[in-house]
């Protein structure tokens, strides 16, 4: 999941203001999702839902700080995060990776490209839970 709050767009670029990696066991996400979100409201939010689990993460503007499951993160100290057992409610664990440059090219794929960008990141969801 990812998303840009009121951030200057350069032309042929995509700036996001989060990345927000998400993992359980295979095939937690091979499922129906809807999705629901209001950029709009302060704080704003984006979800995801399906029948097994529901990513929700809401961003207050004023303070800049991000709540996924309960914990509140500092998007000024990581603006890259890691939930993982997002299939387990209630046991998720949320973790800063850390804070990198989210301004990319307007077609890249933000997951990838992330991953493929920063390896101290790649390093860390891409691996066995």
């Amino acid at each position: 999941m990812f998303g840009a709050v009121d951030e200057l767009v350069p032309p042929g670029k995509k700036p996001l203001t989060f990345m927000i990696y998400f993992r359980g066991q295979d095939g937690w996400h091979e499922r129906k999702w809807k999705s629901n979100q209001d950029w709009n409201a302060d704080p704003f939010f984006i979800e995801f839902a399906s029948d097994a689990a529901t990513l929700r993460v809401t961003v207050d503007r004023s303070s800049r700080k991000l709540t996924v499951f309960g914990r509140q993160v500092d998007l000024a100290t990581a603006n890259v995060i890691l939930v993982d057992h997002v299939d387990l409610p209630g046991k998720e664990v949320v973790t800063g990776l850390g804070r990198v440059d989210l301004v990319m090219p307007e077609d890249a794929n933000p997951a990838l490209w992330v991953a493929e960008n920063y390896e101290s990141i790649r390093a860390k969801v891409f691996t066995s839970q």
